[in-house]
């Protein structure tokens, strides 16, 4: 319950917005998400309590991403991890 924390403290700046229309290697792309720039090595946390569901490599631009349930549907995707 409640509202959701800050997932990297100590880095509040947004490099890329939720809705950004980018252009990716050639190809048009509306951005899913938020890009917090941080260090490689930067300790990330949850927003809110739940569980992990998956962490994994995939090659979709995501990179070495997790995904945590929070219940009620809603979910986090953190991406870009290292």
């Amino acid at each position: 319950g409640g509202g959701m924390r800050w997932p990297v403290p100590g880095y509040g700046n947004i490099s890329s917005y939720y809705g950004e229309v980018r252009n990716i290697n050639g190809v048009r792309d509306v951005h899913t998400g938020i890009d917090i720039p941080a260090p490689t090595g930067t300790p990330m946390v949850a927003a809110n309590s739940g569980v992990v569901k998956y962490v994994r490599y995939y090659n979709s631009g995501y990179g070495y991403h997790l995904l945590i349930d929070h219940g009620g549907g809603n979910y986090t995707l953190y991406g870009h991890c290292s």
